[in-house]
């Protein structure tokens, strides 16, 4: 896969003058929102569980799986 990013000159020479490099800069800044693009996709299909009845509350939950595994409480 290839990424390409446009960073603006003036930009680049203030991160090279900082000593950081831009290129690395540009994909840290790709990943991050990559992470915040599927951390918002699970809160939306957490959310749509919810509402369509497909979750149980987390204290039947965990009784279920006390009793599944033969837990004690």
């Amino acid at each position: 896969m290839q990424l390409t990013v446009e960073i603006p000159d003036s930009l680049a020479d203030q991160l090279k003058a900082a000593g950081m490099d831009p290129a690395r800069i540009a994909l840290e800044a790709w990943r991050d929102s990559v992470a915040d693009a599927d951390a918002r996709e699970a809160i939306r299909q957490a959310r749509e569980d919810v509402q369509a009845g497909r979750t149980v509350p987390l204290h039947q939950g965990f009784a279920q799986f006390r009793e599944k595994h033969g837990l004690d409480r």
